[in-house]
C-alpha cells in the first residue's frame, strides 16, 4: 500500500524507481525485483493490466505513473473531453489517496477469501520441491540484512545438494520478499511442494534465528526451531543453521558432503559482504546492475585477493556486461579470462568457473568447447542453474532447440520465475516445432512477468509463424511499451516482421538500427539477405556480406549465410565450400524453423548442391533427412512447412504436387510465396 501512496501523490505524474525506493523503503537495500513484485501485485488486486492500464502505468526505463486521477477532498476534477460521455458509460478513476488505499484493503481482503474457490494458475507440483523465502529482518543493523541473506544462499546450497531435493533458485524466492503472497499460492506459482521461511532478530548477547519448514498444502507447520547465537562470524552461524536444517529435511540415508560455506568463502566478514551485494545486483539482472555486482566482487578481492568465487563471479559480470550492454566481446573475453585464470588457479575445478568459461566459448562461438566446460561443470554441481542456463543457451544459439529444451527446462523448475530462462524454453519450443506449447508458455510467462519484453515479442514471433500477421503486430506494439525505442531486440523482431510483409524500408531502417549492438547476428542477416532477394540485390548483399565476414572467416553463423547466398546465386561450389566445416562435429540445424519461416532451408540447399556437384551419398543423405522431415509435418502445417513440401516435392522431380502446393499457398495468401521464384530448384 506505501507504494500506491507514493504514486497518488504524484498527482499524475511519473514517479520514478529511485523516488519509490527512497519513501517506501528508506535507507534499505532492495531490488528492483522487489518493486516490479510489489506493482504486480497492486495491478492484481486492483484488476489492472499493464497493457491496457486503468489505474498504474508504466513509464519504460523511468518508473510509474498513476493513471487514476487523484483528487483532494473538497476539489473537483477539472473538465475534460470525456465529460461529454454520458455518465452511465464513463468508468470514474478519480479518487481520493486514501479512498484508493481502502479501495486495495477491500480487494484484498475480496482476493483471499476467493482464493480457495480459485486455484492460481500454476505450475505442476515438484516432488522434494522446496523454496527458501527471504527471511524478515528486524533490526536496525545492516549487518544482519547482509547476515539473513548470506543465510538464505547457505540454505539454498546446502539443500540443493541434496538427492531428491529439488531446490527454487534465490532469483525467483527472492520475489516474495514483502509477503504479498499466502505460502499456497508461493506453491502453485513456484510448483513446490515445501517452503521454508524464517526471521532473524537482535537479541541481547547476539541474535535469534527462527526457522519454519512448512507444508504448501495446508500450511501447516511441518517443522520450527530457534537459534539463539552470537555474531562474532556471520558465517560460522549461516554453517551451524544451515547444516541443522538440512539433517532435518534431508534424508538422512541420502545426505551428501556438500562444499562448506568456510570452504566457499574462505574470507573476513567483510569481504563476504560485499559478495552478498554483488550477488544481489547479479538477480537484478539488468546492465547496470551487472556492472553494480562486478564493482562489488572487485573490493571484495581487493580485500581477500585469494576470493575464488568472487573472481569466478566477476568473470561472468564481464561476460554479461557484453550480452546486456554491448561492451565489446573481445574486451570482455579478455577480462573474464584474466578473473577465471586467477579463480581456477586458486579452485582447480570449480563448477561456477568452468561454466563461466562454456559462457565465454559460446559467446565465442565455439559451440563444441562451450559444451566441453558446461558439461564439466554439471558432472561436478548437477544443479548449477547458471551451467544449465547457459548450456541450454549455447545449444539454442545453435538452433539445436530439441537438445537445448533439455539444461532449459532444468533452470526454468529451479528458476521458474526466470524471464531469460522462460523466454528460452518458449523460442526453443517453437523452433523444435512444438507452436502450441510455445504459445502457452510465452502466455504464462506473459502472466506471471507482464513487463517482461522477451515474451511479448516472443508472442508476437509465434502469431507470425502462425499467420496471424495483424495480431503478430498489436502484439508488439504492446512489447515496444515496455522498453526504450532503440532497444535492440525490439529493433530486430520488428525488423523480421517488416520483411514478411513486404514492408522493406521498414525492414532495412530496423535491422540497421539492431546491427549497431549486435553486427553479425544471424537472424539479421538472414532477414538482410531476404530483403536482398526480393529487392534483386543479391550481388551487392554478397559484397556486404563477405566484407564483414573479413577477418571472422570462422563465424559459423555468417558462413551458413554466406553458403545460403551462394545457393541463390546459383554457385553450388561456393555453397559447399562454406558449409562444409559444420557438417561435422557442428552439425548444421537442416530444419530450423525459423529458416523455413523465411523461405529458406538449409536441408534444400544442400541436397541440391551435392546433387549439382555429383556426390551421390551426400544428396542421399540430405534427401533422407527431407524424406523424414516432410513425412511428420502435421495435416494442418503452418506456411513455411508448406513451402518446404513443395521444395521437396519439386527435388523428387514430382513437379504437379510442388505445384499444388505453391498454388494453396497463394490462396492462403502467404506474403513470401514470391521466393519460389528466386530459388534455384523452382527455376
Amino acid at each position: 500500500m506505501a507504494v500506491l501512496v507514493a504514486l497518488s501523490e504524484g498527482r499524475g505524474d511519473t514517479v520514478s524507481r529511485q523516488d519509490l525506493f527512497n519513501k517506501v523503503w528508506p535507507n534499505q537495500d532492495v531490488t528492483d525485483d522487489v518493486l516490479t513484485s510489489a506493482i504486480s501485485t497492486l495491478r492484481r488486486y486492483l484488476g489492472d493490466d499493464s497493457r491496457t492500464p486503468q489505474f498504474i502505468e508504466t513509464v519504460p526505463k523511468r518508473g510509474y505513473r498513476l493513471v487514476a486521477k487523484v483528487v483532494p477532498p473538497g476539489e473537483s476534477a477539472a473538465p475534460t473531453a470525456r465529460d461529454a460521455v454520458p455518465a452511465s458509460r464513463q468508468r470514474s478513476h478519480a479518487i481520493w489517496p486514501w479512498a484508493l488505499v481502502a479501495t486495495l484493503i477491500v480487494a484484498s481482503a475480496s482476493w483471499w477469501l476467493l482464493d480457495s474457490r480459485q486455484a492460481s494458475p500454476g505450475r505442476e507440483i515438484t516432488p522434494g520441491g522446496i523454496a527458501v523465502l527471504p527471511f524478515d529482518v528486524f533490526s536496525e543493523n545492516d549487518r544482519l540484512d547482509h547476515f539473513a541473506s548470506g543465510l538464505e544462499e547457505e540454505l539454498i546450497h546446502r539443500l540443493a545438494a541434496e538427492p531428491g531435493l529439488h531446490v527454487i533458485a534465490r532469483t525467483s524466492s527472492a520475489r516474495f520478499a514483502k509477503k504479498t503472497h499466502g505460502v499456497s499460492e508461493i506453491s502453485q506459482i513456484l510448483g513446490v511442494g515445501y517452503v521454508i521461511e524464517g526471521s532473524v532478530r537482535d537479541a541481547p548477547d547476539g541474535m535469534r534465528i527462527t526457522v519454519q519448514l512448512i507444508d504448501a498444502e495446508n500450511e501447516g507447520h511441518l517443522w520450527s526451531h530457534v537459534f539463539d547465537v552470537g555474531q562474532e562470524n556471520l558465517i560460522e552461524v549461516q554453517e551451524q543453521v544451515g547444516a541443522a536444517v538440512r539433517d532435518l529435511v534431508a534424508d538422512p540415508d541420502m545426505v551428501k558432503s556438500a562444499p562448506t560455506l568456510r570452504s566457499r568463502h574462505p574470507v573476513p566478514d567483510s569481504a563476504y559482504r560485499l559478495f552478498l551485494l554483488g550477488e544481489a545486483h547479479m538477480r537484478v539482472g539488468t546492465a547496470d546492475a551487472y556492472e553494480s555486482a562486478g564493482e562489488y566482487y572487485s573490493d571484495a578481492i581487493r580485500i581477500a585477493p585469494a576470493y575464488a568465487l568472487a573472481w569466478s563471479r566477476l568473470a561472468a559480470t564481464f561476460l554479461l556486461r557484453h550480452q546486456y550492454s554491448g561492451l565489446p566481446l573481445e574486451e570482455a573475453a579478455r577480462q573474464a579470462e584474466n578473473a577465471l585464470e586467477r579463480a581456477l588457479t586458486l579452485d582447480p575445478g570449480q563448477p561456477e568457473a568452468l561454466a563461466t568459461l562454456g559462457l565465454k566459448f559460446a559467446y565465442e562461438k565455439d559451440y563444441p568447447e562451450a559444451e566441453s566446460y558446461f558439461e564439466r561443470a554439471l558432472e561436478r554441481q548437477p544443479n548449477l542453474r547458471f551451467a544449465l542456463h547457459n548450456y541450454g543457451f549455447a545449444l539454442w544459439s545453435q538452433a539445436k532447440y530439441d537438445a537445448a529444451l533439455v539444461p532449459l527446462r532444468k533452470a526454468l523448475q529451479i528458476d521458474p520465475l526466470s524471464g531469460v530462462s522462460n523466454f528460452l524454453v518458449a523460442d526453443s519450443l517453437a523452433g523444435a516445432g512444438e507452436f502450441e506449447a510455445a504459445l502457452e508458455q510465452y502466455e504464462s510467462c506473459r502472466n506471471a512477468l507482464p513487463e517482461y519484453h522477451a515474451c511479448a515479442a516472443g508472442l508476437s514471433t509465434v502469431y507470425r509463424l502462425f499467420g496471424n500477421y495483424d495480431l503478430a503486430r498489436s502484439t508488439l506494439v504492446q512489447a515496444a511499451s515496455l522498453v526504450d525505442e532503440d532497444y535492440v531486440w525490439q529493433l530486430l523482431t520488428e525488423g523480421l516482421l517488416a520483411v514478411q510483409l513486404g514492408e522493406y524500408d521498414v525492414a532495412v531502417a530496423r535491422l540497421d538500427g539492431a546491427a549497431k549492438e549486435m553486427p553479425g547476428n544471424y537472424a539479421l542477416w538472414r532477414a538482410r539477405l531476404q530483403v536482398s532477394l526480393a529487392t534483386n540485390t543479391l550481388n551487392e548483399f554478397v559484397g556486404q556480406l563477405e566484407q564483414f565476414r573479413h577477418g571472422r572467416e570462422g563465424d559459423r553463423d555468417l558462413a551458413l549465410i554466406s553458403a545460403l547466398a551462394a545457393f541463390h546465386g546459383g554457385d553450388c561450389e561456393k555453397a559447399w565450400v562454406r558449409y562444409q566445416p559444420y557438417l561435422g562435429v557442428q552439425e548444421v540445424n537442416l530444419f530450423d524453423v525459423w529458416d523455413m519461416e523465411a523461405g529458406l532451408s538449409h536441408a534444400v540447399a544442400l541436397a541440391y548442391c551435392s546433387e549439382r556437384l555429383g556426390l551421390a551419398d551426400q544428396n542421399a543423405r540430405y534427401m533422407e533427412s527431407l524424406e523424414t522431415y516432410v513425412s511428420g509435418i502435421p495435416q494442418q502445417p503452418i506456411s513455411a512447412q508448406r513451402y518446404l513440401r513443395a521444395s521437396y516435392n519439386q527435388l523428387l522431380g514430382n513437379h504437379a504436387a510442388a505445384s499444388q502446393e505453391l498454388s494453396g499457398l497463394r490462396e492462403v495468401g502467404w506474403p513470401l510465396i514470391w521466393i519460389a521464384g528466386k530459388q534455384p530448384i523452382f527455376q
